[in-house]
């Protein structure tokens, strides 16, 4: 299985998901994860410099991703 990551589009004050990555998941039945990295891109704590995420950002990162497979999956903690 595929789970996409939207990368958001930077813009006038806000980071928003290009609509391609909802399109590629309804067309193909995929998981979509399209909130995580634009909150990590928006708060300093979740970042090692301007665009990558520090050990906290990819921590909250996987914890994102793990909620997702368990609400798609049904995978018990």
């Amino acid at each position: 299985d595929v789970i996409l990551i939207s990368v958001p589009q930077f813009g006038f004050l806000q980071l928003t998901p290009p609509p391609l990555y909802e399109e590629l998941a309804e067309t193909y039945h995929l998981a979509i994860e399209e909130d995580i990295l634009a909150d990590i891109l928006h708060d300093n704590r979740y970042k090692s410099d301007y665009i990558h995420p520090n050990a906290l950002g990819y921590q909250k990162m996987a914890e994102a991703i793990e909620k997702l497979l368990r609400n798609r999956y049904q995978f018990e903690k």
